[in-house]
């Protein structure tokens, strides 16, 4: 039989193959309703806890430790990035602080896997994620002209 065929109007496959299909959706409406309603209700619960969620500086250092060892960081003039710890400074959405040796180390390229990995290890598939990869605050004798707050953030009066 070929396509042509089955849904010729003068024979009764094509009436069979529609009344199958009908019964079928009629019967399973209601079902697949609660079904859709509890699969999207659940996610939706699931995703906001991930939204609001809070990463543990241990944890998220153990993280960054395993992340050293699985690949190595980028480099320029002979001046290698080392990932030093990390902590989460905000959530809703979840906002990463990451002390690096120097910023401009960092390739997009690095940036993006440093991600995805974190989003694979503490399944934040779905939530909107920032990292921001700062200098590591200075101490001794510098440290006092910025009262200990490293180089600061971009636009502040300490920021260089």
């Amino acid at each position: 039989m070929t396509i042509k065929n089955l849904f010729d109007p003068a024979k009764d496959i094509y009436r069979t193959i529609e009344k199958v299909i009908t019964y079928n959706v009629s019967q399973e409406t209601r079902l697949r309703a609660e079904i859709t309603e509890y699969i999207v209700t659940d996610s939706i619960e699931e995703q906001f806890e991930k939204h609001t969620g809070r990463i543990g500086t241990g944890e998220l250092n153990r993280f960054l430790a395993e992340l050293r060892e699985a690949r190595e960081p980028p480099s320029r003039n002979g001046r290698r990035l080392n990932l030093l710890y990390g902590t989460q400074v905000r959530s809703r959405p979840p906002r990463f602080r990451f002390f690096v040796n120097d910023p401009g180390l960092i390739t997009r390229d690095y940036g993006y896997w440093v991600e995805n990995r974190l989003r694979d290890r503490f399944e934040l598939a779905g939530v909107p994620v920032a990292i921001d990869f700062v200098r590591r605050p200075q101490r001794g004798p510098s440290a006092k002209r910025t009262r200990g707050r490293g180089l600061g953030e971009p636009g502040s009066p300490s920021y260089p």
